[in-house]
């Protein structure tokens, strides 16, 4: 399974684009509500776990998210810039281990 992805977010709204589509941290949070507050971006805590589950499950079944989605938030969301705007560019792939490819990360004002 690979997936290409675009991924824009918004410091100060904590809004998430996937894709262009706005995605919300309701739905990964009934699954695992590892941040009441909804996403964040830039280091190991619970709002990049929220974050990180939701990507997957945009992109993946729900087996899949749940069994990658730490890996994935210290591969990618973690290392997306905190306290600013971003847009990323990047191809995950899930066989037996998630792996990623990450093209560009540009910090927007």
């Amino acid at each position: 399974m690979k997936e290409e992805f675009v991924l824009e977010g918004n410091w100060e709204t904590r809004e998430v684009f996937l894709n262009q589509k706005l995605i919300t941290p309701e739905y990964s949070q009934r699954l695992i509500n590892h941040s009441p507050d909804g996403f964040c971006w830039g280091y190991n805590g619970s709002g990049p776990a929220q974050l990180a589950l939701a990507i997957l499950l945009h992109l993946f079944d729900e087996s899949v998210a749940k069994k990658h989605y730490q890996t994935f938030k210290f591969a990618f969301v973690s290392k997306l810039p905190q306290m600013y705007n971003f847009k990323a560019f990047a191809t995950v792939s899930i066989n037996h281990k998630l792996s990623m490819v990450i093209k560009k990360i540009k910090c927007l004002t």
